[in-house]
């Protein structure tokens, strides 16, 4: 467990912009962009996790999913309990924003 901790404290942290649509009209009230200073995972489904779970709103219900979108690019998809990444690697840039796509259940 220390050498893990020793090569997350290694990697440089960044400024992500999150972005993401509404889950009600309620929601769609206020903005939802909010920064975050967080490590730079090179592990999809890590970073995705670290900055969605207390980013997200909980939706109850199964079938919701959200999109993640980093940069532009579809990197993984939010089931109700678990992260599916898309890619292998994460290109971070200067500027970087996240915006996650919500998809409701269809039944």
């Amino acid at each position: 467990m220390k050498q893990a901790f020793k090569i997350l404290k290694s990697r440089p942290k960044v400024n992500i912009k999150l972005t993401r649509d509404p889950v009600s009209m309620a929601d769609d009230c206020l903005s939802n962009d909010e920064i975050v200073n967080t490590y730079s995972f090179l592990e999809t489904h890590i970073l995705v996790n670290q900055v969605s779970r207390d980013y997200l709103p909980r939706v109850r219900g199964s079938g919701h999913k959200w999109d993640c979108v980093f940069n532009g690019v579809k990197i993984a998809t939010i089931t109700y309990n678990d992260v599916l990444p898309e890619v292998e690697k994460i290109d971070f840039e200067e500027e970087n924003v996240m915006h996650f796509v919500y998809h409701s259940a269809k039944f």
